[in-house]
């Protein structure tokens, strides 16, 4: 299963447009009826990092996942997610 990592890089290689992937992926608050994430003094954070300009090559030592049949390993992606910011707390990806 891709995660967040390997979703978000290999749907900009397919689509190109920011905007249109944001709207994709968050499109599921809308169908559960969730109010949409603000950022604002005093709120907990809830984003993804990510640097649209860099290019790289999955291998599985960026995955978590123990499964080794992943259908973007050794293909080259644009678009790499750097962390997130869940609850004030920062997760890297190294």
């Amino acid at each position: 299963m891709a995660g967040i990592q390997t979703a978000f890089s290999a749907t900009f290689n397919l689509i190109g447009d920011i905007n249109t992937i944001v709207q994709r992926f968050t499109a599921a608050r809308n169908i559960f009826n969730l109010p949409p994430e603000e950022i604002g003094i005093g709120r907990q954070a809830c984003l993804t990092l990510f640097n649209p300009n860099e290019n790289f090559i999955f291998t599985n030592k960026q995955g978590y996942s123990l499964s080794h049949n992943n259908a973007f390993l050794e293909k080259p992606l644009r678009g790499r997610v750097l962390g997130t910011i869940i609850q004030n707390k920062i997760y890297l990806n190294q």
